[in-house]
């Protein structure tokens, strides 16, 4: 059995679309099936600091620029921050308290014995309610907060 479909050339083309589905036998939600995206990974490849993040740094086409704090403003949710091997070893040293205000996972396992520290002076994470974080492969160290140490604060969060 042959199936013709004819549709004026001025018919758009959405009903094209739905015309050739139907022709094909599938549906027409099948062609607007939500494809979930994927996770990104961004890399941090220097240990510098500032106060202010500029995600800009974390694109493609700057190389040495991706602090951590552009890091977690570039991420969206569920993306994974890591660290280039080149940070081995080292330490990022904060100007002022990183805040996590979406679901991320940080691992440091490509650069053995990073930490990050808040210099005694500030509190290293602040992980904002109702948001999970993963802490991995990495040191955190010299959190401080008034009178009293703190590496990070939090509702909800996984270290490892």
């Amino acid at each position: 059995m042959k199936h013709r479909i004819s549709l004026a050339r001025s018919a758009s083309p959405l009903k094209r679309a739905t015309a050739l589905l139907t022709l094909l036998g599938l549906p027409l939600a099948l062609a607007f099936a939500a494809v979930p995206a994927s996770a990104a990974t961004i890399t941090v490849n220097t240990n510098s600091d500032a106060t202010l993040a500029v995600a800009a740094n974390c694109v493609v086409g700057n190389p040495d620029t991706c602090r951590l704090r552009d890091a977690i403003a570039a991420a969206a949710s569920g993306d994974t921050i890591n660290f280039a091997a080149a940070l081995t070893g080292s330490t990022i040293t904060l100007a002022g308290t990183l805040t996590v205000n979406k679901n991320l996972t940080i691992d440091g396992a490509d650069a053995p014995g990073l930490a990050v520290s808040g210099n005694n002076s500030v509190r290293v994470f602040t992980v904002s309610a109702g948001t999970t974080a993963e802490f991995a492969n990495f040191t955190i160290k010299g959190g401080f907060k008034a009178a009293w140490a703190a590496a990070f604060t939090t509702t909800q969060a996984r270290s490892s």
